[in-house]
């Protein structure tokens, strides 16, 4: 998607699907960025964040389906090239740019961000069990 404001510098985007999470307001926003909420739920609103309702996810089977159409399509609704895809259980305290200045320095095309708390995926998937009530059958 092009840069629709030139001044933009980076996107900040996160979702939240079924009423899953409350808002986490933005605490000081950068001029240089654009934060977007992406939501299924046409009456969710903020005050720091651009809200976009997408009525197309209604379409969508379940809800892992809504939320990984829209992880997986964040250039959808993204209008510059770098995007920091963040959980909506992340409240951003303060502008991204010395992440992004590395990643641009860097060139890099991608980066993750660890778990907080767990280092592998065997024990994060383990929480997933025994928090989500994920089946025992399907693990």
């Amino acid at each position: 998607m092009m840069n629709k404001n030139k001044n933009l510098r980076y996107s900040v985007l996160c979702y939240i699907i079924n009423n899953y999470e409350n808002v986490k307001e933005v605490l000081v926003k950068d001029p240089n960025a654009e934060y977007i909420l992406v939501t299924d739920d046409k009456n969710l609103k903020s005050d720091t964040w651009s809200v976009v309702y997408d009525e197309s996810l209604l379409s969508l089977p379940s809800i892992f389906d809504r939320c990984y159409a829209i992880r997986f399509n964040v250039f959808k609704y993204c209008h510059t090239p770098i995007c920091v895809y963040i959980d909506g259980n992340v409240q951003v305290n303060k502008p991204l740019t010395p992440l992004i200045d590395k990643f641009e320095t860097g060139k890099y095309d991608m980066c993750l961000m660890p778990h907080p708390l767990r280092h592998d995926f065997i024990t994060e998937y383990q929480a997933w069990v025994m928090q989500r009530g994920y089946p025992i059958q399907q693990v």
